[in-house]
């Protein structure tokens, strides 16, 4: 696959452009972006324990602690790439370049940055869908375009809970909900040794919660005979239980292979750190492609290895007869840091 370093638009160019399209995605707006210069990322996991010293005597014995223990994590980074379709935009204004004699290379020009930008945004929908992906469950499940692979970032299992039964629900007003969160809330606090940031709910969950009985009577009371409360009285009851800042969680809907798809289920609600903390949870990491590696290694490139890192784009032509096309590759996926610090339910 041959880069066209003579395009309207040169690799560096068009590579620098992809790194400057903005992110607007709700999922990957709440994690920071890494980069790393492998296609490996390595995290490590400290858990610290709360102990105390002893009292003595005297003369007595020093008492001596335990250290904390600590675990270390490689993950593999999964490739993703986009190329233009065939009656993509550049192809369409090549043809215009070809019958105007050479005048259209403006629009030329701007076909392939409009081109790169659809691309790339191509890509970061499918890192969203990631995250939606392991939020649900802690772990990214890949099986498409022949991959099968899978990365389980250790959230633990009391961390992941099902509601059942007809009165638990939260589509019945009468649920529990109060109780519910609370007991999940302690048990996130147990495991971590801080109180979660933030309650995340879709506006699904949102709606069930402003009509709950439960929450309704830890505002206004059981006699008020009220059928909903506003969300800055459900903020109210949420803090009489000591339970953090509820975030509205808004899933985008993203077509995959023609299909309108949600990245996240409307029955999730989960338990995170606060938003200037989801650093501590995860990051959505980029490693280095093949095609940085090309670019890199071809003297015509000014990119150095150092930045070689994330999303690149560029024209290239392949088949014959030979048909140029914009590609945007990349490297990366979401990554969970530490996966106690996710709680999950699934309240339907």
């Amino acid at each position: 696959m041959p880069i066209l370093f003579d395009a309207p638009v040169s690799p560096d160019d068009a590579t620098a452009f992809a790194r400057e399209v903005p992110v607007t995605l709700p999922f990957s707006t709440l994690f920071p972006v890494e980069t790393v210069d492998d296609n490996t990322y390595d995290f490590s996991r400290i858990t610290r324990v709360n102990r105390t010293a002893r009292y003595r005597t005297f003369d007595g014995r020093v008492h001596v602690t335990e250290r904390d223990s600590g675990s270390s994590a490689r993950v593999r980074l999964t490739p993703l790439s986009v190329a233009s379709p065939a009656d993509g935009e550049y192809d369409q204004m090549q043809l215009a370049f070809a019958r105007t004699g050479g005048t259209a290379q403006t629009a030329l020009v701007n076909a392939i940055y409009n081109d790169a930008e659809q691309l790339v945004r191509e890509v970061r929908n499918r890192v969203e869908q990631g995250w939606g992906d392991v939020l649900a469950d802690g772990i990214l499940s890949i099986n498409e375009n022949g991959l099968q692979a899978e990365a389980d970032y250790g959230v633990p299992t009391d961390h992941k809970v099902n509601v059942t039964g007809t009165t638990n629900v939260w589509t019945n007003t009468a649920a529990p909900i109060l109780d519910r969160l609370t007991d999940w809330a302690a048990t996130y606090e147990t495991t971590n040794g801080a109180t979660p940031g933030a309650l995340r709910v879709t506006p699904w969950a949102l709606r069930h919660m402003r009509r709950n009985t439960q929450l309704i009577n830890a505002v206004a009371g059981a006699a008020a005979g009220r059928s909903q409360i506003n969300l800055n009285e459900l903020q109210q009851a949420l803090d009489s239980e000591g339970l953090p800042l509820l975030q509205v969680m808004r899933p985008a809907t993203l077509d995959v292979d023609g299909t309108p798809t949600k990245t996240l289920a409307d029955d999730l609600v989960m338990f995170t750190p606060a938003d200037d903390d989801m650093g501590l949870l995860g990051a959505t990491v980029f490693g280095v492609t093949s095609t940085a590696l090309d670019l890199v290694n071809d003297s015509r490139s000014t990119l150095e290895f150092e930045d070689a890192a994330g999303v690149v784009a560029m024209v290239f032509e392949e088949g014959f007869p030979p048909r140029k096309s914009v590609f945007a590759d990349a490297v990366g996926q979401p990554i969970l840091k530490d996966g106690r610090r996710l709680f999950v339910a699934d309240v339907a």
